[in-house]
């Protein structure tokens, strides 16, 4: 955003992530539908693909339409729906988690899910501004 308004004064250029770990095609089809921000934007760069995979291979080639809808209607009313990653369903994992939960039970029942999403944001917050082309070295 910045590197776009620094390049060019005629239109104010606002760049916003809207972006939420773990959602489908399904699920940003409701948000377009029903935020009405996105009737008045000019352009809106979507990024989807690999959740619609993983939620494929989670459901072991069942459909999954309506269990994302229902996601994407408990999402929109205000429920955080939390998706089971893939990773989950990996032996090498359960076996980690059991040897985990057996030795740590009380620090991983206290983990809320979602817990690491509070220290990434401050950690990017904090980062350095990444820009390619216009920086100059050092």
């Amino acid at each position: 955003m910045t590197g776009l308004n620094a390049r060019q004064y005629q239109a104010r250029v606002w760049v916003g992530n809207a972006g939420y770990s773990g959602h489908t095609t399904v699920h940003t089809l409701s948000l377009l539908e029903s935020v009405p921000v996105f009737r008045i934007a000019q352009m809106i760069i979507l990024l989807v693909g690999i959740n619609d995979l993983q939620a494929t291979l989670m459901m072991e080639g069942s459909p999954t339409e309506q269990a994302l809808q229902r996601s994407a209607r408990r999402f929109l009313d205000g429920e955080i729906s939390q998706h089971e990653p893939l990773h989950v369903k990996s032996q090498v994992y359960q076996r980690a988690h059991q040897l985990l939960t057996r030795t740590d039970a009380a620090k991983v029942a206290s983990m809320a899910p979602g817990w690491w999403y509070g220290p990434m944001r401050a950690r990017r917050k904090d980062s350095p501004e990444v820009c390619f082309r216009t920086c100059k070295p050092g």
